[in-house]
């Protein structure tokens, strides 16, 4: 299922939606991921991940991702993730006034702030 953008690009709908509003995530420290997506759309919004440990902060498989005013800091990433990661199934419908303020120390070269093709 999905709707084409202005660009032709298929993006994908859902009728689950999650939205994460005015939380802080705050010296977790899991094996995989803060926040998992599986298929729906997930609106991140005034949202900071400080000193967090994991592969990824935010993981989407096959959903879409809105994030707007979100910060990460002091995040520590293993192995190579990235601090948001979308498969290819994936797709970034905002990306709007986020900020990695203070460098995640990742295990890897290749960590952003979004990753994609995983």
């Amino acid at each position: 299922d999905g709707d084409s953008d202005s660009g032709g690009n298929v993006m994908r709908t859902s009728s689950i939606h999650i939205a994460i509003k005015e939380t802080a995530f705050v010296s977790e420290d899991v094996d995989e991921s803060i926040i998992e997506n599986y298929g729906a759309r997930l609106q991140s919004s005034h949202v900071v991940f400080t000193n967090n440990t994991a592969s990824a902060i935010i993981k989407s498989d096959e959903g879409t991702l809105a994030m707007t005013s979100t910060e990460f800091s002091m995040n520590e990433l293993k192995g190579d993730g990235g601090t948001v990661v979308l498969d290819f199934e994936s797709a970034l419908e905002e990306n709007k006034g986020n900020c990695n303020r203070h460098h995640d120390k990742a295990s890897s070269e290749g960590s952003g702030l979004v990753s994609s093709g995983e």
